[in-house]
């Protein structure tokens, strides 16, 4: 199962993995396509108690986290001058 992590903060968080690999999270930036094990550390569970950070399972999308959704403004024909 694929997991994804927030930061809750307005600062930089910094999360070690179990593998040793560590994240270094943008305020309100989300992490995701983290695997279960990765997030199973005493950091991990430090920082989730003290709010910093929150975990939840992620859900399969079409899109990208980072892919707008909004639609560009349709443009009329602007009328030509005789």
């Amino acid at each position: 199962m694929s997991f994804q992590i927030k930061n809750l903060t307005e600062r930089p968080v910094s999360v070690r993995l179990r593998s040793g690999k560590t994240l270094l999270l943008g305020p309100r930036e989300v992490a995701s396509g983290l695997a279960g094990a990765e997030l199973e550390s005493d950091g991990v569970r430090k920082l989730e108690e003290r709010a910093w950070i929150a975990r939840q399972d992620s859900a399969p999308t079409r899109q990208s986290s980072r892919t707008s959704t909004r639609q560009p403004a349709a443009t009329e024909p602007q009328p030509q001058p005789e």
